[in-house]
């Protein structure tokens, strides 16, 4: 055993361990958006001492001066001897106590003055657990932040394949588990209300998701035909969750298939998708585009790969929604470069909806041809905002931080995008309807709250005609978790989740056609 030393901690480490192996043991969250496979790069720490020579991956994602600086990716550096290790900022926490006031719930007068529900939203990026009175519907306490099982890797994909062993399954469960319990130790100190008084809870989660807090092998879900072990629909004590709330019955929404799960059935529930006249798109856009299709006489759906451009992972100076990410830009007439930034703090990357936002500029400047190809000689008054890289041509968006845009990074996007407009195309196809049909779309999920409308409608994300239609439903997972602590609503997604009707898109014809077909801008 070796010992490795991070900031005030001391570490025990073991022979030929890699960094994030130790930090996953050790409880420290640190953040692999690929999964280890050292695709992405973005798993970066400073350490020095009894260490393995850098990788060919390490090699390839870091410069000279940053590895020797110190510089390694903990998906790649072993352990060799006794060492020093510095996370090179603070992975963000929990941030609680924030009221959220977009949530609401209908007085339950079965329920004794003092009882509480719980109410979470399990995200692939996020996890939102609310707590409300039943007996009022007054929100009493918000406590939300990362899904710390992004140290497996920032898809379900990758989370997938860490759960075929039973000790991956173990830790994923557990570190899911020990952030609802978290949550239920942060009410009770700030409300004062013992966990005993929680007696009702409700999860909206896609279908992973819930197989990993109910401890359920799922690796099959990571391969055709898809099988997926569990629907749910069914409820759970908190004790058989290892929650603090042992005797409340925790409900776990229903889900469609192996990747249209609980979050989207609970969203269609929240935003009375079924009732709405005409024809309605659902679309919750990430990692997977989930999408169902409304129409007077039908519910269909269909989940698309989109990879994981959206939450930043594969794109070079991609970053998740934090705190300096870059959301939007923009040309000046005067041939400047705008940026907006999450609360207007210094550049440190770019987010999903900077992605979007970035190639609707670059197209309407004339700087991106239909294929994906960046062009900047065709525009010689914007050409100073290129730098010259060993892809090619590349945006600087800031050269303070040596923050870029790659053509690699376009490419992604288009894959991301395709995949989703690709989805829709089968969905209005199997329909016998044409996007000029659609009554209205639409978005949710956090994501889709951020997203500019007219960006996605110029590079092809949705269908055009889109930005007049498209209405954003927020956090409707979030709000279907709540309305879910209502037995009512529970048989209400219960029979809304027995007519749909899933479409798989692997090896439909109809799909790949469109998929080539909407690659291009």
């Amino acid at each position: 055993m070796y010992t490795v030393t991070l900031q005030d901690q001391t570490l025990s480490a073991r022979e030929g361990e890699l960094i994030s192996e130790l930090l996953q043991r050790a409880g420290i969250f640190h953040d692999h958006p690929c999964g280890g496979r050292g695709t992405c790069g973005k798993c970066r720490v400073v350490a020095f001492g009894g260490l393995s020579a850098p990788t060919q991956e390490e090699k390839r994602h870091l410069s000279e001066s940053e590895l020797a600086a110190g510089v390694r990716l903990s998906c790649m550096a072993r352990i060799t001897g006794n060492a020093a290790l510095r996370l090179p900022r603070a992975e963000e926490q929990f941030r609680t106590g924030k009221k959220l006031s977009v949530l609401s719930l209908s007085p339950d007068p079965t329920a004794f003055p003092g009882q509480v529900g719980l109410a979470a939203d399990i995200g692939t990026t996020t996890v939102a657990i609310h707590f409300f009175q039943l007996d009022t519907g007054a929100l009493l306490y918000s406590h939300t932040g990362l899904n710390l099982q992004r140290a497996f890797g920032a898809d379900v994909i990758s989370r997938l394949d860490a759960s075929s062993t039973p000790e991956g399954l173990a830790a994923l469960a557990g570190t899911v588990r020990s952030q609802l319990s978290e949550g239920v130790s942060a009410f009770t100190a700030h409300c004062g209300i013992p966990a005993e008084q929680i007696i009702r809870g409700s999860i909206a989660a896609n279908t992973a998701m819930l197989h990993f807090l109910a401890e359920i092998p799922c690796i099959e879900m990571a391969t055709a035909p898809f099988p997926c072990p569990s629907k749910f629909g069914n409820t759970l004590s908190g004790r058989e969750l290892n929650l603090p709330c042992g005797d409340a019955e925790i409900y776990l929404s229903p889900c469609v298939s192996a990747y249209v799960g609980g979050d989207i059935t609970a969203g269609m529930l929240a935003g009375q998708v079924d009732s709405q006249p005409g024809v309605t798109l659902y679309l919750d856009i990430g990692t997977n585009g989930e999408m169902i299709l409304k129409t007077p006489d039908r519910l269909l759906a269909c989940a698309t790969a989109a990879g994981p451009a959206f939450e930043g992972a594969g794109i070079r100076c991609g970053t998740g929604g934090i705190p300096g990410a870059i959301t939007s830009l923009s040309f000046g007439e005067d041939g400047s470069l705008s940026l907006t930034t999450i609360e207007n703090a210094p550049p440190c990357g770019i987010c999903g909806s900077g992605l979007v936002s970035a190639v609707a500029a670059l197209l309407d400047a004339g700087l991106l041809d239909e294929t994906g190809l960046l062009c900047p000689e065709d525009v010689p008054a914007l050409a100073h905002h290129f730098i010259d890289t060993e892809e090619g041509p590349a945006l600087l968006l800031s050269p303070a931080e040596d923050i870029i845009l790659t053509g690699k990074d376009i490419r992604a996007y288009q894959l991301a995008k395709a995949a989703i407009a690709a989805g829709i195309d089968t969905l209005l196809d199997r329909a016998g309807l044409t996007p000029g049909q659609l009554d209205r779309i639409f978005l949710a999920g956090g994501f889709g709250s951020f997203l500019d409308i007219p960006s996605c409608e110029r590079t092809g994300l949705l269908p055009a005609g889109a930005t007049q239609k498209t209405h954003s439903l927020g956090n409707a997972a979030g709000h279907g978790a709540a309305l879910l602590l209502t037995p009512s609503c529970r048989e209400e997604v219960a029979a809304l989740t027995r007519r749909i009707d899933y479409l798989e898109l692997s090896g439909d014809p109809v799909f790949s056609d469109a998929f080539i077909d909407r690659m291009c801008f």
